[in-house]
Order: structure tokens, then C-alpha cells, then sequence
């Protein structure tokens, strides 16, 4: 079991933050322990396609939601959008008259 992690975690928050300090600095130590000894057999590193699938995942949601705040507060205006990215022919069709 390493531990090594664990303790220099707990010191460093223990002198900076107290006992709640000591408790999150073994809570990173402690993940700094399990992901540290570079292991092939990392369940977050299967394939490749695996991992584009799951980029792709997040680069839609995250785009999803971004237009979700955009939209909130009265949507897309050619007022708001700054000159540069009114000067692009592609986005010109994009966005509403």
C-alpha cells in the first residue's frame, strides 16, 4: 500500500488549513498515490476509439450548453457579436438578419 502520498497531503494541509485542511490533503494524496506508478492497465486509457468517442461526447455537450447560455439571456444579436466576427463570410450565414 503507498502511503507516501497520503502523509505529505495531510502535513501540507494540516499547516495550511487545519483539520479540514489534513482531510482533503489525504483525500489528494491519496489520488495522487493511485494514479502515480503509470500503469498500463488504467481503465481511463482503453483504445483510441473509446477516447474519441468520449471527446466527441464532451465537445457536444459542452458546445450544447454554451448555446444554452447564450441563448438565456434574449439569444444571438449582431449587436453583441464583436466587428471581428462580423467580418467572416462563413458566419454571416449563420447568423439570423
Amino acid at each position: 500500500m503507498k502511503f507516501t502520498g497520503k502523509v505529505v497531503g495531510a502535513a501540507i494541509g494540516l499547516l495550511t488549513g487545519g483539520p479540514i485542511g489534513a482531510a482533503v490533503g489525504v483525500l489528494l494524496g491519496h489520488q495522487f498515490d493511485e494514479y502515480s506508478d503509470n500503469s498500463k492497465d488504467d481503465p481511463r486509457l482503453r483504445n483510441d476509439s473509446e477516447a474519441n468517442a468520449i471527446g466527441d461526447q464532451f465537445f457536444r455537450s459542452a458546445f450544447r450548453t454554451m448555446g444554452y447560455v447564450a441563448k438565456s439571456d434574449g439569444g444571438y444579436r449582431r449587436a453583441k457579436l464583436p466587428p471581428r466576427a462580423l467580418s467572416c463570410p462563413t458566419c454571416d450565414s449563420l447568423l439570423p438578419k
